[in-house]
Order: C-alpha cells, then sequence, then structure tokens
C-alpha cells in the first residue's frame, strides 16, 4: 500500500476531513489532496509530525510494503504541541518590543506618583501660612490616584496586547523551522 492510501485510511479512521487534518498539520487543504492524490508527498518534518499525529511509524507510512501500521504512542496518550510559525513568533516578538517602553513608562509613574504629596507636605510645613497642610495633602493624594490609574491603564493594556500569545509562557510548544534561531537573534539585538 503507497502512502497515500495509508494516509488517506489513517485520517478516516481519526474521523477528519481533509480540512481538518490540513489544520492539524498547519498545510492548506489542497497539500492534504495532492498528497492523498498522491501528486506530492510531505517534506521529512510533515512525514514525522503526521507519524506523531496518527501514532504510526515514519516506516509504516515511507514504505509500501508494510500494510500493517505499526503504532507507536497513541495521538490520545501524548497531546500534540501548538506548534509556533515565524509569522506567529515575530508578532510576539513585535508586541513584547512595544509594550515593554510602556510597562516601563508604567512602572516610572508609580515610582513618581508619591513625589507631589511629600513635595507639597514639605511645603505645607516649611510655609506657615501660605499653603495649608490639608489642602496639600489632598491635592497630593490627587495627583497620586491620577498617576498610579494612569499606570494601571498602561499595564492593563500591555496585558491586552499580550495576551493572545499567553500561551508561550505557560504552555509546552514547538517551533517551525529557523523560528528558535531568529529568536535568539532579535534577543541579542534587543539587549
Amino acid at each position: 500500500m503507497i502512502f497515500a492510501d495509508k494516509l488517506i485510511l489513517l485520517r478516516k479512521k481519526a474521523g477528519w476531513s481533509q480540512e481538518e487534518l490540513a489544520e492539524q498539520m498547519n498545510v492548506t487543504r489542497q497539500s492534504v489532496s495532492k498528497w492523498e492524490g498522491a501528486q506530492s508527498v510531505p517534506d521529512l518534518e510533515k512525514m514525522i509530525r503526521l507519524s506523531k499525529l496518527f501514532g504510526v511509524s515514519t516506516d509504516y507510512l515511507l514504505k509500501d510494503e508494510i500494510e500493517e501500521a505499526e503504532h507507536i504512542n497513541s495521538s490520545n496518550d501524548m497531546p500534540s504541541l501548538k506548534r509556533v510559525s515565524m509569522e506567529e513568533a515575530n508578532a510576539f516578538l513585535s508586541v513584547k518590543s512595544r509594550t515593554a517602553k510602556t510597562i516601563a513608562y508604567a512602572a516610572f509613574l508609580c515610582i513618581l506618583s508619591p513625589i507631589a504629596l511629600l513635595m507639597l507636605g514639605a511645603i505645607s510645613e516649611s510655609t506657615a501660612g501660605v499653603l495649608n497642610e490639608d489642602i496639600a495633602n489632598g491635592i497630593g493624594m490627587i495627583v497620586l490616584i491620577i498617576l498610579v490609574a494612569i499606570a494601571a491603564v498602561m499595564f492593563i493594556s500591555s496585558g491586552s496586547k499580550t495576551a493572545p500569545f499567553a500561551y508561550l509562557e505557560k504552555e509546552k510548544f514547538e517551533t517551525e523551522y529557523g523560528v528558535s534561531g531568529m529568536a535568539k537573534e532579535r534577543k541579542a539585538q534587543y539587549k
């Protein structure tokens, strides 16, 4: 049995359409159609991914003389890792780069926020009668609250921009070819 027939058999056994398999493999439906029509064969990386996805050996997929599937870890036992593409990695790094400045400014505002309160308090104590202590404290607190509120909005805004990429920091994932090297290069440039 040739690869195309084995792929059709495995896909149908899993209950997937060509579109669903294409989504699992991060390819187009046309690619799956060509594989199943014996018009093309997936590259080695995709062949290994198919092997893991269906829980069969690569020998079974590649060797026409092997008719029975040699099952390895079932895809139900071992969940497939999310695959990060070059575009997705670039988008994540761009968002992190933009939000880093916003977060730095927000932290700076939090540090500056009590300064007005302290300065107005010192002025009210040093100059008798010019500035009432209660008024100075009130103005200082208003400035403090406004600066902290602005900083909070900046933190929340940055968090919402990076939220779609939260899985990169919380879950295991695998990268497409070249993504790791690009990320290391961008990290070195950022430093």
